[in-house]
């Protein structure tokens, strides 16, 4: 496997050259923070085609938000701010899907 030529840039480098189009850009930045997202959900999250699903989710939120990233903050930080967001938006849609009604809420 030939090495990466941005495997020792720092996040925020890292993420210039993502936001300008470099795709390698993202591939180090996934190895590097790609476990600790799954250990994240894993913690709080048991079903796995859910915690995939979520998963995936963070990292297209990542991809989508790239370019309000703010270097003043850390990556990692802002990773796992995406990460809470969707788990918290998972956590309401479940409970609004999830909501059962009882005989007596039908009648009167």
């Amino acid at each position: 496997m030939v090495d990466n030529p941005f495997s020792n840039l720092d996040d925020q480098k890292l993420m210039k050259y993502y936001c300008n189009g470099e795709d390698m850009a993202f591939d180090i930045i996934y190895l590097r923070y790609h476990k600790k997202v799954y250990s994240y959900l894993s913690k709080r999250v048991f079903d796995d085609d859910i915690k995939d699903d979520l998963f995936q989710k963070i990292f297209m939120k990542f991809h989508k938000s790239r370019l309000i990233y703010n270097s003043k903050y850390p990556l990692l930080k802002w990773i796992y701010t995406i990460c809470r967001s969707e788990l918290l938006d998972f956590i309401k849609l479940k409970k609004m899907t999830f909501t059962e009604l009882k005989d007596e809420d039908y009648f009167y």
